[in-house]
């Protein structure tokens, strides 16, 4: 609209992202509307900073939702074939979990089920994997919005 551009607004955003920890769409939505308040102040007029403000937000909003969000995956892996799965997850992927024994609803059966936490592609593989593995696995995926911890993001400091 009116030949408008991010002129590298989001790299901006990206650096403080960085260094302060706030989530990427929340930093696009504080630089962005600082520049379109500025227009306001040079201009005089509001309509054009305040349409650009929505926008900027619905836009974070997105980012949000889009870059940030499932950077990772927890898998909750019920399986019977608990030794695969757990040499998949240990040697190929170089990841760890935690084995936990349960008793199902349904069939009052005890069974075991692997928490593992993974990226994408780590998932990708799993996934892919689990019908050789077990056919009757039965595999719950959690999208996280972060995590912390060793192999991952580091704890905070403060």
């Amino acid at each position: 609209y009116r030949g408008a551009t991010s002129v590298g607004s989001d790299i901006i955003s990206m650096i403080i992202h960085k260094y302060a920890h706030i989530p990427l769409g929340t930093m696009v939505i504080i630089v962005d509307s600082i520049i379109a308040l500025t227009s306001f102040a040079i201009g005089g007029d509001i309509r054009i900073p305040i349409f650009s403000i929505i926008f900027i937000y619905l836009e974070g909003i997105v980012i949000n939702k889009i870059v940030t969000v499932n950077k990772y995956q927890t898998l909750l892996i019920i399986t019977d074939n608990v030794e695969g799965m757990r040499d998949l997850i240990l040697k190929e992927l170089e990841r760890s979990g935690t084995i936990f024994t349960g008793k199902g609803l349904y069939h009052n059966v005890e069974r075991n089920m692997i928490y593992t936490t993974v990226n994408k592609k780590e998932y990708n593989v799993i996934k892919f994997a689990a019908k050789k593995l077990d056919p009757n696995c039965f595999i719950t995926i959690i999208s996280n919005t972060e995590t912390l911890g060793e192999g991952f993001q580091p704890l905070p400091e403060k």
